[in-house]
């Protein structure tokens, strides 16, 4: 029984040493192309340092041009659109109620997406009652923070 015993346990090494040596000697290395290449066929797109700050540099540029497009519409706007509006905030008036006021007025475009900031950035439970003058072109936060007196 111990010669058996032990016979196995030494097939057992020999296998173990056999598959150990075969398999390191196979073991290629993973090369730069390589990655590329594996990269590429699962769909991604590869950039060199020179691309990726090529493309960096026009979407800039791109950014540049749509602000100063932005700038350019702004100062040519009719003097009737840039001018400010009074609006007065009555006892009871909700979020909703004021939201749908000021998109009457033209200063918000839409008021769902006005009442949910309110909401999300706690301002709904600070709007005072009070008249006030607000920008047609004022941001979401410039409208609430002078309707509830926040900074």
């Amino acid at each position: 029984m111990k010669h058996t015993v032990r016979a196995f346990a030494t097939g057992l090494f020999i296998a173990t040493s056999i598959l150990a040596f075969t398999y390191s000697q196979q073991t290629k290395k993973f090369t730069e192309d390589d990655a590329v290449t594996m990269l590429e066929e699962q769909g991604y797109h590869v950039l060199t340092e020179k691309q990726l700050q090529s493309y960096t540099n026009k979407i800039k540029q791109e950014e540049e041009k749509e602000k100063q497009k932005a700038e350019q519409n702004k100062k040519e706007r009719p003097k009737d659109q840039q001018a400010t509006i009074t609006f007065t905030i009555e006892s009871g008036m909700t979020p909703s109620h004021i939201s749908a006021a000021l998109h009457d007025k033209s200063v918000i475009e839409d008021e769902e997406a006005f009442i949910q900031y309110l909401q999300q950035n706690d301002f709904a439970r600070y709007i005072q009652v009070g008249k006030y003058k607000i920008s047609k072109d004022a941001s979401y936060k410039e409208i609430a923070q002078t309707i509830s007196h926040a900074n």
